[in-house]
């Protein structure tokens, strides 16, 4: 199994992120990275994957030595690391595919490999990954494309959030970025499966990032607490538990706060850290990630009450045995919190460097227009 080891650093220095590196003044290192991303995701789908494996299995030997010499190159993985500034997203692309596990073959189940990325490729925002991306350009633009494989396991962890949240158990929704969900357009078990396999796939793609290894353990640690029980996990337990039971606000923001805000402010916070910002910064951010997350979930609750499916791309109205803003606010009442939120998350925008609040000015310009 060949490695990533040919598209990655000189050394973990390179990593850092000194005042000497100076970022992008302008927005199209960022909306490059960005686009660049999107073409990233769109090419790791692993049943290709498995397919171009394939093909070279096929048309080359796979002779004792040519195993012997990737076993080699597999030991070597964090010893020789070529200069960043010399990899794109085609050998970042390939690498990947070299190094990815090996799955059964397609036509073994009759759409599992389909499945798996289907809804990856259906659509979203990638808000989670262009958080990161926006941290990681601010500081080292340099760094944008070895912060891809990061970006992608925030959005493949998303994801896998999103399938399980439309289950029958749980909101038993029909729609998903403007598509049918997994357990609607194949069945649950599919779906429920499709999410598991998601999930310890973002832990493989962290696996596989090209940073130093300190840096890969800080990543795999923020995103397992953040998506975990820490985060994401409990949030959605309790999300679950308290239906049909109205909490305080308090209790609602708790919540929410692990349900949503969490990973989100993971996602900033994970780009300071592949950009070896200091520690005051990464606390800044995910002070500032926890806000942003609140700001979205009430946004969320708005949109589920006053759009209907076509507008928002996903099921709407599904929020009445919820505890949300709007039930607990009134409709009002969520937008007033809505604004409060909004214009301290404008506020403190001050506060970063140049151009973090450059690239997050221009991500949020969109989220924070009205809701209609």
């Amino acid at each position: 199994m060949k490695t990533l080891a040919n598209s990655t650093f000189s050394s973990t220095s390179d990593c850092a992120c000194d005042s000497a590196k100076k970022p992008a003044q302008n927005l199209a290192s960022y909306k490059q990275a960005m686009a660049d991303f999107e073409a990233f995701l769109q090419t790791q789908n692993p049943s290709s994957i498995f397919d171009t494996k394939e093909r070279k299995k096929h048309s080359v030997s796979q002779n004792s030595t040519t195993q012997n010499s990737n076993h080699k190159d597999s030991s070597s993985k964090n010893s020789t690391l070529p200069n960043s500034t010399s990899q794109d997203s085609t050998s970042h692309h390939s690498t990947l595919q070299d190094s990815s596990p090996s799955f059964l073959p397609p036509d073994f189940h009759p759409h599992f490999l389909l499945a798996f990325w289907e809804m990856l490729l259906n659509g979203g925002k990638r808000f989670r990954p262009n958080l990161l991306l926006a941290v990681v350009d601010g500081l080292n633009p340099m760094l944008n494309k070895n912060a891809f494989l990061p970006a992608l396991a925030l959005e493949c962890l998303h994801t896998y959030s999103l399938i399980h949240d439309d289950l029958p158990s749980m909101d038993n929704a029909p729609l998903r970025r403007g598509h049918p969900t997994l357990h609607t357009s194949y069945d649950e078990t599919t779906a429920i499966l499709v999410g598991d396999g998601l999930n310890t796939y973002t832990f493989y793609l962290l696996s596989e990032c090209v940073l130093p290894p300190s840096v890969a353990i800080s990543l795999v640690r923020e995103l397992a607490m953040s998506g975990g029980l820490e985060g994401m996990i409990i949030g959605q337990a309790l999300d679950c538990h308290y239906e049909k039971q109205k909490l305080s606000l308090e209790k609602l923001q708790t919540i929410h706060i692990h349900k949503t805000a969490k990973l989100i402010a993971a996602s900033l916070k994970m780009g300071a850290i592949i950009a070896n910002a200091p520690s005051e910064l990464i606390a800044k951010l995910e002070s500032y990630g926890l806000e942003l997350g609140l700001f979205f979930q009430v946004r969320d609750d708005i949109i589920d009450a006053v759009q209907d499916s076509t507008q928002a791309g996903k099921t709407t109205q599904n929020d009445s045995a919820k505890n949300s803003y709007v039930n607990l606010l009134g409709l009002s009442g969520a937008r007033q919190k809505l604004n409060e939120l909004k214009d301290k998350l404008e506020s403190s925008l001050d506060s970063f460097p140049k151009g973090i609040q450059k690239n997050l000015r221009f991500l949020l310009a969109e989220f924070f227009k009205e809701i209609k």
